[in-house]
């Protein structure tokens, strides 16, 4: 049983590791290839949660080995050659032991190499990608939408990875912001009365407000209702009809 908090929205992910960990005697008995990931996940929807959770879940299964104090990297890739030669250092510098190279999980924004069509950059990434395979996890994010360019790549590294999953994210529903905003306000030390009636009235400012589209305004928003908590408590408490009072019939959010 996974015991990590599964990113909201994110069932298919849960759903993907479970049949993973339920199969993991057999990786380890047949020597087999843990699989990598090609997730379609844009920038601000929970991306780190999502690599913290599969990186958790492989320590607590010990699905693979980890070498040094980072179980997992991350990348936002900027298109030069100069950060691609970076992360090729980085990778083989980060080992303990007789590791030869970093074990662990790395996580990988793509996307800047959409703009790079028959250039040398692509060939080094495709260096990266065959170098480190069977040492390290890919956890590659790649926009909803790509271009020749992109499409192209990502034909050549799944040929390079050959054992993946694509994972396909859909969009966050009103439902799973406002959830995502409840949850922040636990994280921040609020206790929630009346959790579904808060969720619903939430739901109901995301509804009305057409800039929270992401987990990342979603938790912006919860940073506005923390300021309406009840605090003469022990401990401060958020009920609904405080936030019906400073979010839709008084005082209107964001002003």
């Amino acid at each position: 049983m996974i015991k990590s908090i599964m990113p909201l929205g994110m069932e298919c992910v849960k759903t993907t590791l479970e049949e993973i960990v339920e199969k993991s005697h057999i990786y380890k008995y047949c020597d087999i290839s843990l699989p990598h990931f090609i997730i379609h996940l844009e920038s601000g929807n929970g991306r780190t949660t999502l690599v913290e959770y599969i990186t958790d879940t492989y320590i607590d299964h010990s699905l693979r080995r980890f070498s040094g104090k980072d179980t997992y990297l991350e990348y936002n890739l900027d298109g030069s050659m100069s950060q691609l030669e970076e992360i090729h250092v980085d990778l083989n510098a980060r080992y303990s032991g007789y590791y030869d190279a970093y074990n662990g999980v790395v996580a990988i924004d793509i996307r800047a190499l959409e703009t790079k069509a028959n250039e040398a950059h692509i060939d080094f990434f495709l260096k990266i990608i065959e170098e480190f395979k069977k040492s390290a996890t890919f956890i590659l994010f790649v926009p909803d939408t790509m271009n020749r360019t992109l499409e192209k790549l990502m034909n050549e590294i799944k040929c390079k990875l050959a054992c993946f999953e694509e994972l396909d994210i859909p969009k966050y529903t009103t439902l799973h912001l406002a959830e995502i905003s409840v949850n922040s306000l636990y994280v921040k030390g609020i206790d929630v009365q009346d959790e579904d009636e808060v969720i619903s009235t939430v739901t109901k400012i995301i509804d009305d407000n057409n800039n929270i589209t992401t987990a990342k305004s979603a938790v912006e928003l919860s940073d506005k209702l923390a300021l309406c908590a009840d605090f003469s408590n022990y401990k401060p408490i958020i009920k609904s009809e405080i936030i019906r009072k400073y979010c839709i019939g008084g005082k209107k959010h964001g002003k």
